[in-house]
């Protein structure tokens, strides 16, 4: 079931309907065009994660911007993108099952297409699928260079890279070394340290595939935790943040440096509040099943004393602190997601907002692209 629109364009912020996920656009544009320039000043390349907006209108205002592609992190989300008519998409993933390998092989009849390795295997059976079609398909070595997730270490990329390379149907494009774990490692100096040794992985990476004989390709990776890092290495090529077009609570909690780029919070769900028991606290209609409570409940935006408290299926209970402005019945709220990635993956619509009033309504069409 496709769900009604919470709001039309033309309407005033006060008519959307409750709970909402809801785009800030000035702030949105500028956070795209503040990561763009950087990047292109830099001369790397830009290729945005689109896990964290799975909307083709939000892919499509980073391309104009530069990107050169974008990543997906499932084969049917970069399924969405790739018939919405984006022209490169990297599944930042293993995929293994032969259905799912077969379907991003058909795709890259219409777009370049690549996806992860760490094993042999992976390598094999993603040549099986890109044969069968016809096409080719790029393979990129993960390597761990400290998540501790998925990924070959340093030393077994040189053999997996040439591997790859023998490979029909297939063409080793490069390494891509993520280092997922210090996106949020709060202080910069661990960030740093976190971003230095990865840094020694991907060097090591490199030379072992240049000792079998193969150029390096492109590195690829990077989150927006840490993008500036990567980005004056001198060892990574491209640059994938993707929350950097929202930001959250969590990353909010990040500390940063004087020289960091500080990225503006653009995305909010609009929540009501539907019963004030009492002086201290009242309710609201965007709870368990309105965000993501990975990394801890929303942030009350722009409202001094209230804090949102603890959440059941479809209530937001909210501490209303001494001295606050008292919360009134219907009263709207501007919440920021602990987590905007799984966030948006909760809703069909971006309502997009400018000066009062709604400009846009996008859908999310990659949402619950989970396979």
């Amino acid at each position: 079931m496709v769900q009604r629109l919470p709001a039309r364009p033309g309407d005033s912020t006060e008519a959307i309907e409750t709970p909402a996920l809801v785009l800030d656009l000035a702030a949105f544009e500028r956070n795209l065009d503040a990561m763009a320039t950087a990047v292109a000043a830099s001369g790397l390349r830009l290729r945005p994660h689109a896990k964290a907006h799975k909307c083709t209108n939000i892919a499509r205002a980073q391309l104009a911007r530069g990107a050169v592609g974008i990543c997906c992190q499932k084969s049917d989300e970069a399924l969405v993108f790739v018939a919405a008519g984006i022209p490169d998409v990297l599944v930042t993933n293993e995929v293994v099952a032969p259905a799912k390998l077969a379907r991003l092989a058909e795709a890259a009849r219409r777009a370049r297409v690549g996806l992860l390795v760490d094993c042999e295997a992976g390598a094999r059976a993603a040549s099986v699928a890109a044969s069968r079609a016809r096409v080719t398909l790029d393979l990129y070595v993960e390597v761990d260079v400290g998540s501790r997730r998925c990924g070959v270490a340093s030393e077994g990329a040189g053999a997996l890279a040439a591997c790859a390379a023998s490979l029909s149907g297939v063409r080793f494009a490069g390494l891509h070394c993520y280092h997922g774990a210090a996106q949020h490692l709060r202080s910069p100096a661990e960030r740093s340290t976190a971003i230095a040794a990865a840094t020694e992985a991907v060097r090591a990476a490199q030379g072992a595939v240049a000792r079998a004989g193969l150029d390096v390709g492109i590195v690829t990776g990077a989150g927006t935790g840490t993008w500036m890092l990567e980005r004056d290495s001198g060892v990574w090529h491209e640059l994938q943040p993707g929350s950097y077009v929202f930001m959250d609570a969590d990353y909010g909690r990040n500390a940063r440096d004087g020289g960091e780029i500080a990225f503006e919070q653009s995305l909010f769900v609009i929540a009501a509040v539907m019963s004030v028991p009492t002086a201290g606290r009242a309710v609201c209609d965007a709870g368990l099943k309105a965000f993501a409570f990975d990394s801890g409940p929303p942030a009350v935006h722009a409202r001094a004393g209230l804090a949102y408290a603890k959440a059941s299926d479809e209530h937001g209970v909210l501490d209303v602190g001494a001295g606050a402005v008292p919360v009134t019945l219907g009263e709207r709220l501007w919440l920021v997601p602990g987590h905007c990635d799984p966030t948006v993956n909760l809703y069909d619509w971006i309502v997009g907002v400018r000066d009062g009033r709604v400009e846009a309504v996008w859908p999310i069409e990659a949402r619950g692209a989970l396979g």
